[in-house]
């Protein structure tokens, strides 16, 4: 039985890529520039701000004033982050193969495919097949780097890393979407151009975006509130800035992960104890990101 489920789990999986690959191919024909298209948008988001109470308009605005960008890394992709620059997926994927990112833009879709997803889990070859999907729908969209919005109140989803890195963005290109790209697709593996293109706003309008995002509790929660749920929420900021040391303005992570370096792993040495290898990687690495003089604020 569980041959049997396999090999249909793996029948399933090829099924998903042979039409992500039709799919993306037909994608890739006319490829579109995001922030063209955030642009028409603008007059629509206005017209439904500019209906708000004044108070209303005032409590957005006071929310997109703190608001800078975040992204949770590693200690090693930090790292790198400072000692060169923050590489998205394509383009790590690109330097692996020993290859330029241009070099990698211009393989069919089939091996963009095949090399993002090869060492991934089945759930995780669809996520792979539809960013993609995605990527290859826009223009300049392979070097695209995926940010949440963060105001130094959480440390963001730890699941991707243990480190929440706020950044400063500073370029006129990039955009917001309210909701995460990948939200796009339904379970058929198909992208509703329509629905995202929709949902698109330049990032220097950022507000008119979450104003249509919290639309029936603006006058229900203070600031402090909406800041915290601009934070939670699926909404994703897309750019193509480079990000490196210049742009971070913190890095925060957790209370508990921060105590485990500083006090437990510290005890430790103290105490004459070794540490497991994984302990001293993780020691070492904090350290040597301390040293860089980054700010590390535990949460």
């Amino acid at each position: 039985m569980q041959k049997i489920a396999l090999i249909l789990t793996q029948k399933v999986i090829s099924a998903i890529f042979i039409s992500t690959r039709i799919r993306t191919e037909e994608l890739r024909l006319k490829q579109q520039d995001l922030l063209e298209i955030a642009t028409q948008n603008i007059t629509s988001y206005s017209t439904r701000f500019n209906k708000r109470p004044i108070d209303e308009q005032k409590k957005i605005s006071d929310v997109k004033s703190d608001l800078n960008a975040g992204i949770n890394l590693g200690t090693e992709a930090l790292l790198k982050t400072i000692s060169d620059k923050y590489k998205n997926r394509f383009e790590i994927c690109a330097e692996n193969e020993g290859m330029t990112l241009d070099e990698f833009s211009s393989l069919s879709l089939e091996k963009q495919i095949e090399l993002i997803c090869k060492d991934m889990s089945d759930k995780n070859r669809i996520f792979g097949s539809r960013r993609v999907a995605f990527s290859n729908k826009y223009l300049n969209g392979l070097k695209l780097y995926y940010l949440a919005p963060n105001m130094g109140i959480s440390v963001g989803n730890q699941k991707y890393g243990k480190f929440c890195v706020i950044i400063r963005l500073s370029s006129d290109n990039d955009v917001a979407l309210k909701h995460d790209s990948l939200h796009y697709f339904n379970e058929e593996n198909e992208f509703n151009q329509t629905e995202c293109e929709k949902d698109l706003i330049p990032y220097s309008k950022i507000e008119l975006l979450l104003s249509d995002k919290f639309l029936k509790n603006i006058n229900k929660k203070s600031v402090e509130e909406l800041k915290s749920d601009t934070e939670q929420s699926s909404l994703e900021i897309l750019t193509a800035q480079t990000i490196k040391k210049s742009n971070i303005i913190m890095v925060l992570t957790s209370f508990e992960h921060y105590r485990y370096i500083e006090v437990e792993l510290n005890i430790k040495k103290a105490k004459g104890e070794s540490l497991t290898a994984k302990e001293e990687e993780i020691y070492q690495n904090f350290y040597r990101l301390k040293r860089t003089g980054i700010k590390i604020i535990s949460k």
